[in-house]
């Protein structure tokens, strides 16, 4: 199998951490709305006034459409996510991966279950080397996650119901992976629906993570609109 610097287990582990509600999550941590960086504000934009969504501009053309209902998480929600991640990943034998940078990170007022997170990291020459992977090659890289996810259960409460196959897409001129699966929920609630959007563009990776609790129909069709107005231009 064709072995990719950038796609080792500690970085999946620590998305599916960071996509695990904790204390750090509750309301009263959760910061007031703010505006979707480089669009202004949402609800006074005068091209979108009648949307559900507002536009948002990452680094490296890529553009998404942000639900104008979600919150964007501050600095010390965030610290305290990454720094719980990190303690988690420590007692599975892992580390923390370097060089990886938050760019965006926001929730449903209503369920933090259902939430998005972009971090950028680089990557050099990863984006040629995933070109050449073929669907053999994916599914040995399914089952290395798999077997780290395992070190990391042991160690916290997370738990892996349902993996889906890997997926390898053309968007433009560009390449992305698409990781998925299932997760247990916390404390009893529905199980939550993970989606991976790694985006290779040139020497750089931009990592897009949604995810939604399973039975919530309205932040299932947020979700995938999300996912469908993903694009690099």
């Amino acid at each position: 199998m064709k072995r990719l610097s950038i796609f080792n287990v500690a970085q999946l582990m620590m998305v599916l951490l960071l996509m695990s509600p904790g204390p750090a999550w509750s309301q009263s941590a959760a910061p007031a709305p703010a505006t979707v960086p480089g669009s202004g504000s949402p609800a006074d934009s005068a091209s979108d006034a009648t949307s559900a969504y507002a536009p948002l501009e990452l680094p490296l053309g890529v553009r998404m459409d942000v639900a104008k209902s979600w919150k964007i998480l501050g600095e010390d929600v965030n610290k305290q996510i990454v720094d719980s991640a990190a303690d988690i990943l420590k007692r599975g034998g892992l580390e923390l991966p370097k060089d990886k940078v938050n760019l965006f990170r926001a929730n449903s007022p209503a369920l933090p279950h259902a939430s998005l997170f972009v971090n950028t990291q680089p990557a050099e020459g990863a984006e040629e080397e995933a070109r050449g992977l073929t669907d053999a090659d994916l599914n040995d890289l399914l089952d290395v996650y798999k077997a780290g996810m395992e070190k990391v259960r042991l160690t916290s409460n997370i738990t892996v119901l349902e993996y889906y196959p890997i997926k390898k897409l053309a968007m433009g001129k560009h390449i992305a992976l698409i990781i998925s699966y299932k997760r247990a929920g916390i404390n009893g609630g529905p199980p939550v629906y993970v989606r991976i959007n790694r985006l290779l563009i040139g020497n750089r990776e931009i990592s897009i993570t949604l995810s939604y609790p399973e039975g919530y129909k309205e932040l299932e069709a947020a979700v995938k609109h999300m996912v469908s107005s993903i694009r690099i231009e």
